[in-house]
């Protein structure tokens, strides 16, 4: 019976698919597990050599006859481009199809929904691209991560009172970068990083304690988006009746409570003299932090009785917490719960630089394997 086009095509898809998630294997231990004869594997392996996607690195040891082939996928045969924009800066990197930081630069520019800003930004996200040197065609695109909610084609943001940059669209950036680019709300895409360099994560939600709070789910491995495109909000769940004043208008939000601008404004201490001193044995600065933390395990409390799910503290304040941290949260939470929490159900963020910018790059990545096909 004659091979179909499309059962080829499915045939190279899997081959490729099983080498990239293995790292390396042989040809041997690939027909086997693909299930595939040696002459299709052959015909798929040396078209996917000549289209650069797998490589030849070196030999594994003899074990009576030839030494068998070491098959790897070479990590790039694509990159992708992702940034992110927040008020003060603009940050730019450039991975492999394994998530691995090729190059990264970063713009100090004041945010302004103005087209003097865009043009600013957009030529340093071209020139960002151009210098890295990689042909068109090995380019998976450029998506980039911001403050606000976008749209479920990642067109136009729908939502953004932080930087004031609701209605901000892709086509505008797109106009001065001379490249295509897709929007994306910047606590998904840190989140998606996680799933992706963590690919035994069990549902989780992921908060990002960065000055302003953010929040994110994962879901069977995928962002979870709502019927909207909001995905979790968390940082606009109403935390204290009649609280403070949160930047969307409303009072009480846990914004207001849990982001790192609302412990620099509780302590009046910049974040990192805040916890040189909390180190330090402080007691007035201990008191701050232990409030502080309060508030996180009542939100992270209402978390997990809401869904059943593990937690990932990250952004700009995961970098100053301790283990110790983790565990007086989850003793924090036990004591307003008659469910058991066990250990490790919240743990710290595993992409610590750039999470943002990393995971919307990797979120063309995970597209582009999503939808192999040469």
């Amino acid at each position: 019976m004659a091979v179909t086009p499309e059962i080829r095509k499915l045939n190279k898809r899997n081959t490729y698919l099983y080498i990239y998630r293995h790292k390396e294997c042989s040809k041997q231990e690939l027909a086997s597990s693909v299930g595939q004869s040696l002459p299709t594997v052959n015909q798929n392996l040396n078209e996917l050599q000549e289209e650069g996607f797998v490589r030849i690195a070196g030999h594994y040891k003899s074990t009576g006859g030839r030494k068998p082939m070491v098959l790897q996928c070479t990590p790039e045969a694509r990159v992708a481009v992702g940034v992110q924009i927040l008020a003060g800066q603009v940050t730019a990197v450039l991975l492999d199809l394994y998530g691995k930081v090729l190059s990264c630069k970063i713009l100090k520019e004041s945010y302004s929904n103005d087209e003097a800003y865009f043009q600013k930004t957009g030529r340093f996200i071209a020139d960002f691209v151009d210098l890295a040197g990689y042909p068109e065609e090995r380019l998976l695109g450029i998506a980039v991560a911001t403050q606000g909610v976008a749209d479920y084609d990642h067109k136009r943001l729908v939502y953004g009172r932080i930087l004031n940059n609701y209605g901000l669209s892709s086509d505008q950036l797109s106009a001065y970068i001379g490249r295509p680019c897709i929007l994306m709300h910047d606590s998904e895409t840190a989140a998606f990083a996680e799933s992706f360099h963590r690919p035994n994560l069990r549902d989780s939600s992921y908060i990002f304690l960065n000055d302003y709070l953010g929040s994110a789910s994962i879901i069977n491995g995928s962002l979870y988006r709502g019927n909207h495109g909001r995905g979790q909000l968390l940082e606009h769940v109403s935390l204290v009746r009649g609280g403070r004043k949160c930047y969307c208008g409303q009072y009480g939000c846990a914004e207001s409570y849990c982001g790192a601008y609302g412990l620099r404004k509780m302590s009046g201490l910049p974040t990192e003299e805040f916890f040189r001193r909390l180190r330090s044995q402080d007691a007035q600065v201990q008191n701050m932090w232990d409030e502080y933390l309060d508030y996180l395990a009542l939100l992270l409390h209402n978390v997990l009785m809401t869904m059943d799910v593990d937690i990932i503290l990250g952004g700009l304040l995961r970098k100053y917490m301790v283990p110790e941290d983790l565990k007086v949260i989850e003793e924090k939470i036990r004591r307003q719960t008659d469910f058991d929490i066990p250990e490790q159900t919240i743990t710290l963020e595993y992409v610590t630089d750039y999470p943002a910018a990393r995971g919307a790059a990797l979120y063309l990545v995970q597209d582009f394997l999503d939808h192999f096909e040469t």
